[in-house]
């Protein structure tokens, strides 16, 4: 908190990163059993933005994901 800058640093920034996933795993994987894409966004970055090209990229995930199972 003290020194901010610090997040700019690459093993600063994934650590920052995954505590944040970790905070917010259990309402992103409930969004995304039920298909939620909105709530899952919404935990990632607090609102909508980005939803559509999340959306796409997610759905062509799945589909490669399907291919290979």
């Amino acid at each position: 908190v003290r020194q901010p800058q610090r997040a700019n640093d690459p093993q600063t920034a994934a650590r920052l990163l995954a505590a944040f996933i970790a905070a917010k795993q259990i309402i992103i994987k409930e969004a995304l059993l039920h298909d939620d894409l909105g709530t899952a966004r919404k935990a990632v970055n607090g609102g909508s933005h980005g939803l559509d090209r999340f959306s796409e990229a997610y759905r062509i995930g799945q589909s490669l994901l399907a291919r290979t199972a």
